[in-house]
């Protein structure tokens, strides 16, 4: 019986560390909707005009930059367009994921929801976007999908390893 209140301390302190009582693959996910964070994580790399280098030459791009950015939000948009499936990422949930995240910052919304976004491509594009070039993104430009499924693997990956370590602390 002596056991009984150790362990009872021992889960309180470390619930008490917790923000939400879910864990990953048990309630939500890091990356839900895969492929929509899949695209954001292709493009976020890319230097826009509004972009700042810094003196060791990494590239910082504020939350208000990528908001107000048209190539930015149009190449983003086209590849959540092109990858994400409708019968399982329906319009609503990319609509939500851009609202929340396409910014990098919960407060900052883009000038335009996913599908005003969508609205502004007038004809689909032929480049693709180079991560490794030092161009600007100045244009709507297509996502490789090399870039795009390294992107997605990576993100499936993590929430699936994710919700195993959860499933090791229920154990």
């Amino acid at each position: 019986m002596k056991l009984l209140p150790a362990l009872l301390c021992l889960a309180h302190s470390s619930l008490a560390h917790q923000v939400s009582l879910k864990f990953p693959g048990y309630g939500f996910s890091w990356y839900a909707p895969a492929c929509a964070y899949a695209c954001n994580n292709a493009v976020s790399g890319a230097m826009l005009p509004c972009s700042v280098m810094a003196d060791d030459m990494s590239i910082t791009t504020s939350p208000e930059c990528y908001a107000n950015n048209i190539a930015y939000l149009t190449t983003l948009a086209l590849c959540m367009r092109e990858n994400c499936d409708p019968a399982t990422v329906p319009v609503w949930q990319r609509e939500k994921y851009w609202i929340t995240s396409v910014t990098g910052h919960d407060a900052i919304v883009p000038k335009w929801d996913y599908s005003e976004a969508l609205a502004q491509i007038t004809e689909l594009p032929t480049a693709e976007y180079n991560s490794t070039s030092e161009d600007m993104l100045v244009e709507t430009m297509l996502v490789p999908p090399a870039a795009y499924e390294t992107q997605y693997t990576f993100n499936i990956m993590f929430d699936h390893l994710e919700k195993i370590q959860a499933s090791y602390w229920y154990v």
